[in-house]
């Protein structure tokens, strides 16, 4: 599997594998808080409010899909699945590379697929580095645009890519 998405999409698999980690320590805990609860309340209460709002009806677009339920639960700010994708990420990233007709952000393989994908369409270069002040740890800023998360990502995958 993660041969084939760096094959695809030229994101490593370390980088893959430590986001996972870092996000549901590898699909183990997706998270107690509704997701359109949580995409909903940031739309409307948080102070970075008109950030949320595309995802909070994103959210609201992948419950009319049926991808996922007003109950299901996921990551405080409404993330969901095993890379904790806010939904309006998911609606523009997502992929299906299992073949089965829909996207699932609770499938891993497909998950991993739309994180690269993710990635890559925000300028991953394959191939690159992407240790602290490269283009790519600069991509790693789609993903979360804390620095200090960005340098955990970078030190930890490259440790595992040794």
């Amino acid at each position: 599997t993660f041969r084939a998405i760096e094959q695809r999409y030229g994101v490593p698999a370390s980088i893959l594998v430590t986001i996972w980690g870092l996000e549901t320590s590898w699909g183990g805990y997706l998270g107690e808080t509704r997701i359109v609860e949580g995409a909903v309340t940031l739309a409307s209460y948080c102070r970075r409010h008109p950030r949320f709002e595309p995802h909070a009806i994103a959210a609201l677009q992948l419950v009319d899909r049926g991808l996922i339920t007003a109950n299901t639960r996921g990551g405080p700010s409404g993330e969901l699945g095993h890379m904790q994708f806010l939904a309006g990420n998911w609606t523009r990233f997502g992929v299906d590379v299992t073949g089965d007709g829909r996207a699932d952000p609770y499938n891993a393989a497909d998950a991993l697929a739309s994180a690269a994908n993710m990635l890559r369409q925000n300028g991953w270069k394959p191939g690159q580095p992407f240790g602290e002040g490269t283009a790519n740890f600069r991509v790693l800023s789609a993903w979360n645009d804390s620095g200090n998360y960005q340098r955990a990502i970078a030190y930890a995958a490259e440790r595992i890519g040794q």
